[in-house]
């Protein structure tokens, strides 16, 4: 009977068996060891940085991306709780797409996609200290975390209607409703005028437009020169420090001036109403005189501007230019 570690066809001693296995043994054990250290040995290309947190956005576990600008620089390693209440959360990051990034940088839980796969985006802050190996960055004491992922946003919707959409915004609605209706007929009269309007328009809007601001510009400058008449009559010297002598005055022509014009007037009316038939009739001959008002009046500015021209004055006074034409007679002077 062959020896348990014979094979076939092979010669081999108890011996030769026993180094062979000796060597196989130590080659896999060095082999382990060496992808060991291979696979724990740290890695200059990157770094592992730790959030602390209250929130933590639905979905963000180990594995879920990390972005910057855009640009996945990392992802997330792993997401512990701490005894205080608060999250840690562990980021592998590609050390040479960071550049920028400090300690005071700002985090969104957003979506990644239109599933709404979550995923943790960096933004950069002002100063700070640039992030390095094994660095912790504390985010529980301010606002620099905003969680937008589709959860919340879908909490935040149902919030929102079951606040907004109750029977009283329904009976609300209702009554806006009937409110509309009693207003109606005012609409519908507004409709029919700006259909009149416009059938019947035969200036341009722009132009109409014009001439209504025209009228503002005049209500503004009646209301400014109103608003300095007041100002002139309250600072009128006699009516605020000799209000006595102010009165008197407004006495003399309510009392006595004012009266006085009235009969003089009437007792004119009494006298001279006879007369105002012949002043008509006079008034009107004179009319006829001048058939062509216009005519007339060009004629005489036209006379008037040449006797202008005739005189012009001197040191010894007005002299008038006059040229004569003599002509000699058949036969001499007579």
């Amino acid at each position: 009977m062959p020896p348990l570690y014979g094979m076939p066809g092979v010669s081999t001693s108890r011996r030769t068996s026993l180094i062979v296995g000796a060597i196989t043994l130590v080659l896999v054990i060095v082999v382990g060891l060496v992808w060991r250290a291979i696979v724990t040995a740290p890695d200059d290309s990157s770094i592992h940085v730790q959030l602390r947190t209250k929130v933590t956005g639905d979905g963000v576990s180990d594995g879920t991306g990390v972005r910057l600008n855009g640009t996945q620089v990392g992802k997330v390693t792993a997401v512990d709780g701490s005894p205080d209440g608060t999250r840690v959360i562990t980021l592998g990051l590609d050390r040479s797409a960071l550049i920028g990034l400090t300690d005071t940088l700002r985090i969104d839980y957003a979506p990644a996609n239109l599933f709404g796969i979550s995923e943790v985006v960096l933004h950069r802050g002002e100063g700070g200290t640039p992030l390095t190996n094994g660095a912790e960055v504390d985010l529980t004491g301010d606002d620099r975390v905003r969680d937008a992922t589709m959860g919340t946003m879908l909490r935040t919707l149902s919030a929102t209607t079951m606040t907004v959409l109750t029977p009283q915004l329904t009976d609300v609605l209702n009554k806006i409703s009937t409110d509309f209706d009693a207003f109606a007929p005012f609409v519908e009269a507004l409709v029919s005028v700006s259909r009149a309007v416009a059938d019947s328009q035969q200036y341009p809007s722009s132009f109409l437009i014009a001439q209504y601001a025209s009228f503002f510009n005049g209500a503004a400058q009646f209301g400014s020169g109103f608003v300095e008449l007041i100002d002139r009559i309250y600072h009128i010297e006699v009516l605020r420090n000799d209000r006595e002598r102010f009165d008197i005055g407004v006495s003399l022509v309510v009392d006595q001036l004012f009266p006085l014009i009235r009969d003089v007037l009437g007792t004119a009316r009494g006298s001279l109403s006879g007369y105002a038939d012949n002043l008509a009739v006079v008034l009107g001959q004179i009319a006829q005189t001048v058939p062509r008002p216009g005519q007339s009046h060009a004629e005489l500015t036209e006379l008037l501007d040449r006797l202008d021209r005739t005189f012009r004055p001197t040191p010894t006074g007005p002299q008038v230019d006059a040229e004569l034409l003599l002509r000699g007679l058949p036969g001499g002077v007579r």
